[in-house]
């Protein structure tokens, strides 16, 4: 019989940034029996000394008309403005990385600490007391770097990993590359390939003109796909692949599908998590030339045909 705030059977959205990961965690947060951090959970992991200092940077360069970051800390000091809220709550899902990194740090790591694991699962269970929840969900690109640790702390976890067209993950990250000055939300650029270097020196590097951003998105790409494979090597029961183009044409039977290896009950209605999904498969063929495409193809290749990805060059 499951305990008090007892963790059973987490479960993880993993995958390569720009793969559809923010979608299926927003459909999935709509089940009534999962729990997931939200923007006021930002509170407990931002040291008490940094959030006055955060909040007045933040504030003075919107009055200053500058470009504010769309990050977990703007979502601290400003308030869950970015997207809508989850039906019937006040609540922002988030990514969580700043808890993340704090417990886990931003390498690959396959072991964590005793004292961090039990940080992790204490958090997490404070989650599922006050939500009233019986299971716990969280999306973070990053996690896919993260996996073998998580496993480690959550021996029954599931793991969704949802894959989507290399050229339509690159296209995206170019474009997020042009909006914000150099930074991908989700790819550890300050420690790959760069090295920790100053966030000045970083964005001056990724726009000069002998920076190969397609080819460091698809390195990038390949990296972490070759992990989540390696993962799905010996833990395959705890794994479960999602094409994220399938989940656009059929997201019926792909949730169903999700629901029956996460043990989770199908609700009374499926509208109440299939949102209206907006078709963005070819829009990839506006940003790429043609050369890109075969770059991307000669990068990922090995990587996509080992996780059965049908890609068609």
């Amino acid at each position: 019989m499951q305990s008090k705030n007892e963790i059973v059977k987490p479960i993880f959205i993993v995958g390569v940034p720009r793969s559809g990961t923010t979608l299926l965690y927003r459909i999935l947060c709509h089940h009534s029996d999962l729990a997931w951090f939200s923007h006021e959970d930002l509170q407990f992991w931002i040291p008490k000394e940094n959030q006055e200092k955060l909040k007045k940077q933040l504030i003075q360069r919107k009055e200053n008309n500058e470009k504010i970051p769309n990050n977990e800390e703007s979502l601290f000091v400003f308030g869950p403005k970015q997207k809508s809220l989850i039906k019937n709550t006040s609540k922002q899902p988030i990514e969580a990385e700043i808890f993340w990194n704090k417990y886990c740090g931003r390498e690959y790591i396959k072991d964590i600490s005793e004292d961090k694991k039990n940080d992790v699962i204490q958090e997490i269970q404070k989650v599922l007391e006050r939500e009233k929840k019986s299971r716990f969900l969280n999306k973070s690109p990053t996690n896919s770097i993260r996996i073998f640790a998580l496993k480690k702390i959550f021996p029954d976890a599931k793991f969704i990993n949802i894959a989507r067209d290399p050229r339509s993950v690159i296209a995206s990250m170019l474009q997020r590359h042009e909006k914000e000055g150099g930074f991908i939300k989700g790819i550890p650029l300050r420690n790959k390939p760069f090295g920790k270097i100053s966030y000045l020196k970083q964005k001056f590097l990724l726009s000069s003109k002998d920076y190969d951003a397609v080819r460091d998105f698809s390195k990038k790409y390949q990296e972490i796909t070759e992990n989540i494979y390696d993962f799905s090597i010996s833990h395959d029961e705890n794994l479960i692949n999602v094409i994220y183009e399938e989940l656009l044409t059929d997201p019926e039977k792909v949730i169903m599908k999700l629901l029956e290896f996460c043990e989770l009950e199908k609700p009374s209605s499926m509208k109440e998590l299939i949102p209206t999904i907006i078709e963005t498969q070819n829009k990839w063929k506006e940003k790429l030339t043609k050369n890109d495409e075969e770059k991307i193809f000669r990068i990922v290749q090995s990587s996509i045909k080992k996780m059965n990805y049908p890609y068609k060059f």
